[in-house]
């Protein structure tokens, strides 16, 4: 039962940092006026890609 909070707490944060991150992103998009921001796309993959495999590393590092 605690591995079922656990996931769904982390899933969670996990969600929620990524809609700050997004939003932050969209923020400066529009601070700069519409145009794009240089490496936004980079850096939303390394968010995305370490969002999904720092719970999987605390899962092994914790068994």
């Amino acid at each position: 039962m605690v591995d079922l909070v656990l996931a769904v707490v982390v899933t969670g944060l996990e969600a929620a940092a990524l809609a700050l991150f997004w939003f932050r992103e969209s923020v400066k998009a529009w601070a700069a006026q519409g145009c794009s921001v240089p490496g936004g796309t980079r850096r939303l993959v390394v968010v995305l890609g370490a969002g999904s495999a720092l719970p999987c590393l605390a899962a092994v590092g914790s068994t």
